[in-house]
């Protein structure tokens, strides 16, 4: 039988996290190659400047998410992350944040992490907090559902997590 909250909760589904892994797993593949079959030194530099940026916001991603989850409690949105709880709505979050590249919504991208992006979330009392495309797809789809509130994009070509964190 299932568990209640269990079924309202926003799963990571397999586009959440396929993407962000197909890209560096295809590169260090890539990489392995070029060690073993002799290639010129700037074949392994150039899939080197493409590889590094992505293997870092995957990583900063990821570290970011582990412990967190979306969870719809009595109709309302809530973020768990670790032991403490952030309700979504209006009267807890004041301000939100999309942190992507202007292409990403397009179906070219000239470098991979131009698909990436991240919310950035101003509660009532100032914490900020950040989620990424790794804990629920498409997350700006689901906090755009949520009422009052306002949603600013901001477009940066590296959304990495420490242009909010800092």
């Amino acid at each position: 039988m299932n568990n209640p909250e269990q079924s309202n909760e926003y799963e990571r589904n397999i586009s959440a996290v396929f993407v962000p892994f197909i890209i560096p797993i295809l590169t260090i593949a890539l990489l392995i190659e070029f060690v073993v079959v002799d290639y010129d030194l700037n074949d392994i530099l150039l899939s080197s400047l493409i590889l590094l940026p992505q293997l870092f916001l995957t990583g900063e991603y990821l570290l970011n998410d582990c412990r967190c989850k979306l969870v719809k409690r009595n109709e309302i949105l809530c973020l768990v992350k670790g032991r403490n709880e952030y309700l979504i709505d209006d009267k807890h979050i004041s301000t939100v944040f999309i942190f992507q590249s202007r292409l990403r919504k397009d179906r070219f991208h000239l470098f991979p992490w131009q698909s990436y992006y991240y919310l950035g979330l101003i509660t009532t009392s100032g914490e900020k907090i950040a989620l990424t495309m790794t804990i629920a797809y498409p997350l700006d789809e689901i906090l755009s559902n949520v009422p009052n509130i306002d949603i600013e994009t901001e477009y940066v070509e590296f959304p990495s997590l420490m242009h909010w964190l800092e």
